[in-house]
C-alpha cells in the first residue's frame, strides 16, 4: 500500500479555464494514492478482501482485528464455562435448598405439638422461606435487600454481560461470583428456614408454594428455547451455550462491519481513521470523471500546457522500444515556431523536423510526388502553360543569358518561336511557319552538308548518333518480306555479316544472322545463312539444324522443362538469355542485349553480361541506337565482354554472345 498521505487538494482549478497539465496530473497522483490506502473490494460484492482495521478501538461500533476478537471469544467461553459451573452450582445448591425444605417439611409435621408456640416462629419461618426463594429467584434488576440481588439476576447478568465484547470476561467473572454467593446466601437462609421449621410451622404455605411470574416470586420451570416470549420460565445451560455460539457468529459478522462513525462522506479528508463511503468514492469519481484519464481518455475542451519556467514546452508520446516522439513549441527568439522531434531514451535527437514561420500549408510527400521539383524532374503527364498570346519558358544557362520558347499570336504567320536572349536583348531567334501538320524543320546547312538522301549513299563520313526514348532503330520495308542490317569490315564492298528478320507468315517473325564463310578475300559477296531465332523459340543453326532435334537424347536432356529464357529489363538497355540444353551438365546459351553508354572514353569498355558463360563463347558487337562504328569485341571472362570504339562521348551497340554454360 501507498505511504502517501490521504488526499488533499493542493492546486485550485477555475471552471473554463486551461488546467495546467502539471497541476492536473500532481492531482490525480493524489487521489490514485488516497485510493490506494483503501482496501480492496471483494469480487462479490460484500465488504472488503481485507477488512479496514481501528488500530485502538474506542466505540460501540468500531470494526476490531480478528486476535482482538478471538481473544474476546475465548475470554467469553471461559466466561460462559464458568457461569455455566456457577449456574450448576447453583442449581446444585437449589436442589439443597429444595431438599431442606422437604426436611424442613417433614421435621414440621412432627412439630404439631408445638402449635401455640409455632405461630410466632411460622412467620418467621414464611418470611425465611420467601428470602429463601427471594435469593435464588428474583427477577433480574428487583433488589432482595437494599443494593443486593437474587442468584438469577446475577446469573441473568452474567450472560447478557458475556454479550458485550469489551467487558465481557471481567463482568461475566464477577456476576457468576456474586451468583455462587447469592446461592450460598440462599442455602443458609433455606438453612434458616429449616431451623425455624424446627418449631411450629403452616404445612400448607409449605406445601403450596405458587408458581414465579414477573409480579410473583415461585418455582421457576427451565427452558432451553431462547426464542420464547415468557415472563415464567428460567434459561438451561444449553439455552447460554446458543446463546454463547450467538456471540461467535457476531465476531464473525463483525469482520466486515464499519461503525457510522467510522463512515466518512468526505473527498479531501487527511483522517487515516475513517473509510470512505459510496458518496465519497461517487463524489471522487465524479471529480476524476472531469479529468482526463492517465490509461488514456477523450478531452471535450483544449489542453494547454503551459511552461511558465521553460521558454520550450512539448508533449512526449513513448513507445514501447522507450523512444519518444515529441511535439514542441520553441521560444520565440527563434526562426522555427516549433519542430517534431524523435529521441531516444537518453533523450539524443534521432530525427529533428522545424516548422518555419511562414504561412502556408504543409503537403503531403504524396502532395510533392505529383509537383515537378525546381532542381529538375520527370513529367509524366502535359505541362500546360497558360500565358496569353506569347505563352513562353525560359531556360538560363551558367552566363546568365537564356533560351526562349514561345507560341505565337494566331494570327501570326509562324506558331512558334525559338530565340537566344542577354538580358533584354534578343541575339538569335528561328520561327517556325505554319506549313501543315507533320513537317519537319531542318537546319540549313545540315541539308546541305550533312543530309543523306532517302536512296542511299556510298558512305557516311563521322559515326552518326541515333537518339529514342527506348533507345532503339527501326527499320521498316515496304517491298519484301525482311528487314536487315548489313556490317561491311575492312573496307569491305560488299557485307559480310547481316542481321535479318523475316516474316514467317501468320504475323510472326524470326531472327537470322547471314555470315561469310573462309575466302580468299572481302569483295565477294558470300554470305550464308548460319542461324535462325524461330518465332517458337526454336534455334536453328547451319551446323546442327534444329537444335532441340540435334541434341535431344533419350535421357530428356532437351525436355522443356531444362529449357529457359531470362529478360532481364534493368541490365543496361535490356538483355535477353536462353538457355538450351544439349546434355546433362549444360547448353548452349544465347544473350542478345542492347547497350548505351554516355561519356564513353576509347580504347575498350567492359561489359558485363547478366549470366556467365563457362565454356567457349562469342561475342558480336553491331550498331544500335547511336549507331557506333569501327566497334569489335572478346570476352576476357566468362561474364564480360571488353567491347573496343573509337568513337568518344555517347555510343549505342547491340551485343549477342552465344557460346556453352553449365546449367
Amino acid at each position: 500500500m501507498s505511504k502517501k498521505k490521504w488526499y488533499k487538494r493542493t492546486h485550485q482549478f477555475t471552471p473554463y479555464t486551461k488546467a495546467d497539465g502539471q497541476a492536473v496530473s500532481d492531482e490525480f497522483d493524489a487521489i490514485q494514492a488516497s485510493f490506494e490506502r483503501i482496501p480492496e473490494m471483494r469480487d462479490d460484492g460484500k465488504g472488503f478482501a481485507v477488512s479496514p482495521i481501528i488500530p485502538e478501538p474506542t466505540d460501540q461500533n468500531h470494526p476490531v482485528t480478528l486476535k482482538m476478537l478471538t481473544e474476546t471469544e475465548a475470554s467469553v467461553n471461559n466466561a460462559r464455562d464458568d457461569v455455566i459451573a456457577k449456574a450448576q452450582q447453583v442449581a446444585q445448591n437449589t436442589q439443597t435448598v429444595e431438599t431442606n425444605t422437604q426436611t424442613a417439611i417433614n421435621q414440621a409435621n412432627s412439630a404439631t405439638q408445638s402449635a401455640t408456640s409455632a405461630a410466632a416462629s411460622s412467620r418467621s419461618a414464611d418470611e425465611s422461606e420467601d428470602l429463601a426463594r427471594k435469593w435464588a429467584s428474583n427477577p433480574i434488576d428487583e433488589p432482595v435487600s437494599g443494593d443486593k440481588y437474587s442468584a438469577y439476576h446475577y446469573a441473568s447478568k452474567a450472560a447478557i454481560s458475556a454479550q458485550n465484547l469489551s467487558t465481557a470476561e471481567q463482568s461475566a467473572k464477577t456476576n457468576a461470583n456474586i451468583a455462587v454467593q447469592k446461592a450460598e446466601e440462599a442455602k443458609i437462609s433455606a438453612s434458616k428456614a429449616k431451623s425455624i421449621a424446627d418449631g411450629e410451622v403452616e404445612y400448607e404455605k409449605v406445601l403450596n408454594v405458587p408458581r414465579a411470574s414477573s409480579t410473583q416470586a415461585g418455582i421457576v420451570q427451565l427452558t432451553s428455547d431462547t426464542g420464547l416470549d415468557s415472563e415464567n420460565l428460567g434459561l438451561t445451560a444449553k439455552a447460554g451455550k446458543v446463546l454463547a455460539q450467538g456471540i461467535a457468529a457476531l465476531r464473525l459478522a463483525l469482520n466486515n462491519y464499519i461503525p457510522n462513525s467510522k463512515k466518512s462522506n468526505a473527498v479531501n479528508s487527511n483522517n487515516n481513521d475513517t473509510v470512505a463511503t459510496s458518496a465519497a468514492v461517487k463524489s471522487a469519481n465524479d471529480n476524476a470523471n472531469t479529468r482526463v484519464a492517465k490509461s488514456g481518455d477523450t478531452m471535450d475542451g483544449n489542453l494547454v500546457i503551459n511552461s511558465k519556467t521553460n521558454a520550450w514546452s512539448g508533449i512526449a508520446l513513448k513507445n514501447k522500444q522507450n523512444k519518444y516522439l515529441v511535439y514542441e513549441v520553441t521560444p520565440d527568439s527563434e526562426s522555427y515556431f516549433g519542430s517534431m522531434i524523435y529521441r531516444d531514451g537518453a533523450g539524443h535527437n534521432i530525427n529533428h523536423l522545424r516548422l518555419p514561420k511562414r504561412n502556408g500549408e504543409i503537403a503531403l510527400k504524396e502532395d510533392i510526388d505529383g509537383k515537378v521539383s525546381k532542381s529538375g524532374d520527370t513529367m509524366t503527364g502535359t505541362l500546360n502553360i497558360r500565358y496569353g498570346d506569347y505563352s513562353l519558358i525560359n531556360q538560363f544557362n551558367l552566363s546568365g543569358k537564356f533560351a526562349r520558347i514561345e507560341v505565337t499570336p494566331d494570327d501570326q504567320s509562324n506558331f512558334y518561336k525559338l530565340s537566344y536572349w542577354s538580358n533584354d536583348t534578343e541575339l538569335h531567334s528561328a520561327l517556325l511557319p505554319k506549313r501543315g501538320p507533320w513537317k519537319v524543320v531542318a537546319y540549313e546547312d545540315w541539308v546541305n552538308n550533312g543530309y543523306v538522301p532517302r536512296t542511299g549513299d556510298t558512305l557516311i563520313n563521322g559515326r552518326p548518333t541515333f537518339e529514342n526514348n527506348g533507345g532503339f532503330i527501326t527499320i521498316k520495308s515496304t517491298g519484301v518480306n525482311w528487314s536487315a542490317i548489313d556490317y561491311k569490315m575492312w573496307n569491305s564492298p560488299v557485307p559480310l555479316v547481316t542481321t535479318q528478320a523475316e516474316d514467317l507468315g501468320n504475323f510472326s517473325g524470326a531472327f537470322n544472322v547471314y555470315t561469310t564463310p573462309e575466302g580468299v578475300d572481302y569483295n565477294t559477296d558470300r554470305r550464308q545463312k548460319t542461324a535462325q531465332i524461330h518465332h517458337n523459340g526454336r534455334i536453328w543453326s547451319k551446323r546442327y539444324g534444329w537444335l532441340d532435334e540435334q541434341f535431344a537424347p533419350a535421357n530428356d536432356t532437351h525436355k522443356k522443362s531444362r529449357s529457359h529464357n531470362y529478360w532481364f529489363p534493368s541490365h543496361y538497355a535490356g538483355a535477353e538469355v536462353v538457355d538450351l540444353p544439349v546434355n546433362d551438365d549444360g547448353g548452349i546459351r544465347i544473350t542478345w542485349m542492347g547497350v548505351r553508354l554516355t561519356n564513353y572514353r576509347p580504347t575498350f569498355v567492359d561489359i558485363h553480361l547478366p549470366m556467365s558463360y563457362s565454356g567457349f563463347a562469342k561475342a558480336v558487337v553491331s550498331g544500335d541506337s547511336d549507331a557506333t562504328f569501327g566497334c569489335s569485341a572478346q570476352m576476357p571472362l566468362g561474364n564480360v565482354v571488353r567491347v573496343y570504339c573509337r568513337q568518344s562521348g555517347t555510343i549505342g551497340f547491340t551485343l549477342q554472345v552465344i557460346g556453352w554454360a553449365n546449367f
